[in-house]
């Protein structure tokens, strides 16, 4: 019969000093236990997002319910949420009106990817009007 096998058939008898000592503790300093392994842990601080060092589950401190990731949820397609715009739009030229924003990424694409004589790649990254010249095919 194994400690625990025994506690449990036996609960009802006295605890030891040191025991008794830790519980009081415990309740001292707040803590809880994390639902899915009954670990006593105590909160020093921080966010109310809590990860038990046993049983490494996610739980809520406030509510001490495990926590469920869910990224994505299922819709359908006329109740999809509006997602927040992709990572490119807030890049520092996005307010720009479109007109402009082409002509700068066409820049930068020209200058950028142009071998120069000696055949070596020079990322260069400016504004200069002329830096284009009239005849690219890009425009």
């Amino acid at each position: 019969m194994t400690r625990q096998e025994y506690r449990l058939q036996n609960v009802g008898e006295a605890q030891s000093k040191e025991e008794t000592a830790t519980l009081k503790m415990l309740q001292k300093q707040k803590a809880r236990r994390c639902p899915h392994c009954s670990l006593a842990v105590i909160k020093d601080g921080g966010c109310p997002s809590m990860n038990c060092i046993h049983c490494n589950r996610g739980f809520w401190w406030e509510s001490t319910e495990l926590v469920r990731a869910t990224l994505y949820k299922k819709t359908r397609s006329k109740e999809k949420v509006q997602e927040p715009p992709p990572w490119y739009q807030n890049l520092p030229f996005a307010a720009e009106n479109a007109a402009d924003q082409t002509v700068r990424i066409a820049r930068i694409v020209f200058v950028d990817h142009n071998p120069t004589a000696g055949g070596a790649r020079t990322p260069q990254w400016f504004d200069a009007p002329d830096a284009i010249p009239e005849n690219h095919p890009l425009f």
